[in-house]
């Protein structure tokens, strides 16, 4: 059988002690560290305890004094000093029986603690019946008297309070539960449950019309906020909020359990505001989206009943310059010119709005889609102008992702235009790659056109906004924006001016789940 042999340190840092352990073949060295005289001595008396080393470092350490105490209480056992410095000059009154200094390789502190451990007996049988007397100490120091005074130590100095309950009654309170409960039961605790009745509160803020019935469902349910008053007068519902637990004690033929509480009246205040706020940004929530709701309504509404009356516009127009043409001077000639051209970008804008006020309608069913099959019809949409700018558009392979198909091939094609219509003096050069993730992918749509100013990118996506340069209608990044979060993804971009654009978005794949994405959050308000 392994014996074991024991050494305490007594010392500011637990990292010193293992520069003193032995290895002892057959001897478990076992130690011990402590910052703490008293605890030292109380480790003397009920543990194992076969040499003592004492680190002179450790602050408000009175030496002699501590030597003297290990002397009444430990006369046999080997005291080891570990100073620090000259060791001649810093010799401390007391019995000890070596004296080790920080300049001791560890070595040499090893072999000085064996040599005390032997010559104690420690590493031989002949400390057998000491260490009985170790365990009889313990035994002493475990005694009911001594736990028990212990216990009540505990309970009285308790962070939180505690109560017994005996029987639906409480029988016992520690002092800070009598902190908390803002009474004192120095002529006994008979009367405290009396003293609760009407004071107690359940979390809605109701009063609890039984305290036995509000214990036993304590004990069913686990822990519980409950309002409490220490004011029996008042009737406007608790001042504070109590988080309480109880556990059943065995107690023969009673019914008994302690009860755990502690005041969170400060953090119910929190939650409460919170909970008020949020109920605030929910009722905000509802209402933009029920404006937002009726605002892209109007939208879709407008834009479909303003195309036959523009067609009109257009029509005759037309016929009025066909007709009428050849007998018109030059200025007229421009001024239905420039009609017609007003007229065809009240179209283009209108189609745009209607395009945008479509998307997240409930018509657009999500299937698994394939991209590579959406941007080769996207390239066959857009030949001639690829042809015509002299482009070249790259597409690496792309998965297969949840979605509307008529939309992502929206989503493409107004990116890809518009790498086409804002390209700079080089011939547009695009490229569209894919970054997977398990559930999801982020595509990229990169171009070497004009770029886009760092003052405009944070707006690039808003609804009607242009940059004043070209016709544009201001809606087609807007639309891609939509369709992106209809598929609940993001979209943003990274642009440098005269290097080019890339546009990120992100796409669920065929294994992942579309989350709910409110669509219609988004400002659809008229430009002036």
């Amino acid at each position: 059988m392994t014996g074991q042999a024991g050494v305490l340190y007594l010392g500011p840092t637990v990292e010193a002690l293992g520069s003193f352990l032995p290895t002892v073949d057959g001897v478990a060295v076992v130690g011990t560290v402590t910052e703490s005289t008293d605890a030292a001595l109380d480790r003397l008396r009920t543990g194992i305890v076969d040499c003592l080393v004492v680190d002179t470092r450790l602050p408000k350490l009175d030496v002699a004094s501590f030597l003297a105490a290990v002397e009444e209480s430990r006369s046999d056992l080997p005291v080891i000093l570990f100073q620090h410095g000259d060791a001649e000059s810093n010799t401390e009154d007391g019995r000890y029986d070596e004296r080790l200094t920080d300049a001791d390789p560890a070595a040499f502190r090893q072999e000085t603690v064996r040599t005390a451990l032997a010559d104690s007996g420690a590493l031989d049988g002949a400390t057998e019946e000491r260490r009985d007397d170790g365990l009889r100490e313990v035994d002493d120091w475990t005694s009911i008297d001594r736990w028990s005074n212990l216990s009540k130590q505990v309970v009285e100095t308790s962070p939180v309070g505690i109560a017994i309950v005996v029987d639906g009654r409480i029988t016992r309170v520690n002092r800070h539960a009598e902190e908390i409960l803002q009474f004192s039961t120095d002529t006994g605790c008979a009367r405290v449950t009396d003293q609760l009745s009407g004071r107690i509160y359940d979390e809605s803020g109701q009063p609890v019309s039984s305290m036995e019935f509000h214990f036993q469902q304590i004990l069913s349910t686990g822990p519980s906020v409950v309002g409490y008053d220490p004011d029996p007068d008042r009737s406007d519902g608790p001042r504070h909020w109590l988080l309480v637990n109880g556990k059943p004690l065995d107690v023969g033929d009673e019914s008994a359990l302690v009860l755990i509480f502690k005041d969170v009246t400060e953090l119910k205040q929190h939650q409460d505001e919170l909970e008020r706020r949020q109920s605030e940004l929910d009722t905000v929530v509802t209402e933009l989206k029920r404006s937002n709701a009726e605002l892209e309504q109007f939208a879709y509404v407008a834009s479909h009943d303003l195309r036959e009356p523009l067609r009109m516009v257009s029509n005759y127009l037309g016929l009025l310059e066909r007709r009428y043409g050849d007998d018109l001077d030059e200025d007229a000639r421009d001024f239905i010119g420039y009609a017609v051209e007003g007229a065809q970008r009240m179209r283009r804008f209108i189609n745009d709005l209607l395009k945008y006020s479509r998307v997240g309608r409930d018509d657009d069913e999500m299937t698994l889609v394939d991209l590579n099959d959406v941007l080769d019809d996207v390239r066959i949409d857009l030949e001639v102008r690829l042809e015509e700018a002299d482009a070249e558009l790259t597409v690496a392979e792309l998965p297969v992702v949840r979605g509307n198909r008529h939309r992502l091939e929206q989503l493409f094609q107004n990116l890809v235009s518009n790498a086409i219509k804002y390209a700079g003096d080089d011939p547009p050069r695009i490229e569209i790659g894919v970054s997977l993730e398990p559930e999801r992918c982020e595509i990229t749509v990169a171009d070497n056109g004009a770029g886009i100013d760092p003052n405009e990118q944070e707006q690039a996506f808003d609804l009607f906004y242009t940059t004043g340069r070209d016709d544009s209608t201001g809606i087609g990044l807007a639309l891609c924006r939509k369709i992106v979060q209809s598929h609940g993804g993001r979209i943003w971009l990274n642009s440098t001016p005269g290097e080019g654009t890339t546009v990120h978005f992100t796409l669920v794949r065929e294994d992942g789940e579309i989350e709910s994405a409110d669509v219609s959050a988004v400002d659809v308000s008229l430009p002036e």
